[in-house]
């Protein structure tokens, strides 16, 4: 039996991470594989009581970190099972049907890969719009080992992910036909969130902190590929 190590990051997140969970656990995979879901609750206590209501597994950070630290924390939690490819998703995010289906296909053709998406409720991007994330994504235990992990930076990192897997040779949906011919379906639907990082002005596109932030990972990557991905402590909250 081969498996999927699926890790979400969440913070402030409302009723769709359960329903998210719930749709995960419901959908399809191709034969001879399983799920297994790592959800890191960052230093938020009001998502701690959330899962805990609902009798959900996770794990927590009393201390907020950022959502790649804990990705990190999610994956170093994972490798003790031996997982065959990972995979991020956002809390706020919603899988469309046979999301894990295509993505593992698509990870299995070419060792990294990411989704389109269409928005919902943007003030000014059309729900009709495919685009690529550059966040949610598969890759195999291989790639991950080239790159080692995310930065620690609370924004760009998924981009400097996906640049450094770049770098050593996994171009993933940069250039290949396969993918271009059949994988080019929205596979989530992404969910505006004004108080999200990208939508503050502080923090957002073109913002002077991310930019910074873009200019020292940009710096990073021309010294190195594979870094040391920082993790946290995370305390194992089960259901009872």
């Amino acid at each position: 039996m081969k498996t999927l190590a699926l890790v979400i990051s969440a913070y402030k997140a409302d009723k769709n991470l359960v329903d998210i969970i719930d749709k995960f656990y419901n959908q399809k995979l191709p034969r001879g594989w399983e799920l297994r879901l790592y959800i890191g609750v960052d230093g938020c206590r009001d998502t701690y009581n959330l899962l805990k209501k609902n009798k959900i597994n996770f794990y927590y950070s009393s201390n907020n970190v950022g959502t790649y630290v804990i990705a990190n924390s999610l994956i170093d939690k994972a490798k003790i099972s031996n997982p065959d490819i990972y995979a991020r998703f956002d809390a706020d995010d919603i899988p469309r049907k046979n999301y894990l289906f295509h993505g593992i296909k698509k990870c299995q053709k070419l060792k990294f890969s990411r989704a389109h998406y269409r928005w919902k409720n943007h003030p000014t991007n059309s729900s009709k719009i495919k685009s690529l994330a550059w966040g949610i994504s598969f890759f195999d235990k291989e790639v991950l080992s080239k790159v080692g992990g995310y930065s620690e930076f609370r924004v760009s990192a998924d981009y400097d992910f996906v640049m450094r897997l770049k770098n050593v040779g996994y171009e993933g949906d940069f250039q290949n036909i396969f993918y271009q011919k059949f994988f080019k379906k929205a596979l989530f639907t992404r969910v505006y969130n004004s108080s999200s990082l990208s939508a503050n002005k502080n923090t957002r596109h073109n913002s002077s902190y991310r930019n910074s932030v873009n200019q020292q990972l940009e710096n990073n990557r021309k010294l190195h590929n594979k870094i040391i991905p920082k993790v946290v402590h995370l305390e194992m909250i089960e259901s009872s």
